[in-house]
């Protein structure tokens, strides 16, 4: 499949450079400014992607720390209950 497109993509060059060398010059630069771009785009993106999750574990250990705490809190204050029970 790899080398078919690869073949795909070399006939159009052909064909387009026996057209037009100049756009087809344009063509190709533009492609690859493109890509870089959009490759640069991609990795910093992941990066923030990345960032964020580390972001949203930190906030989630947080989280529940407090709320295991409220527990704990609940726990004593009913305490004097419990005793009253006993």
């Amino acid at each position: 499949m790899m080398m078919r497109c690869g073949y795909v993509i070399i006939a159009v060059c052909v064909i387009l450079a026996m057209i037009s060398w100049k756009l087809t010059l344009c063509a190709v630069l533009g492609i690859a400014i493109t890509s870089t771009g959009m490759k640069t785009f991609w990795v910093k993106t992941f990066n923030l992607g990345k960032e964020i999750q580390e972001k949203k574990a930190g906030c989630t250990e947080v989280s529940e720390e407090a709320i295991s705490n409220c527990r704990t809190v609940k726990a004593f204050a009913c305490e004097m209950d419990e005793k009253k029970k006993f």
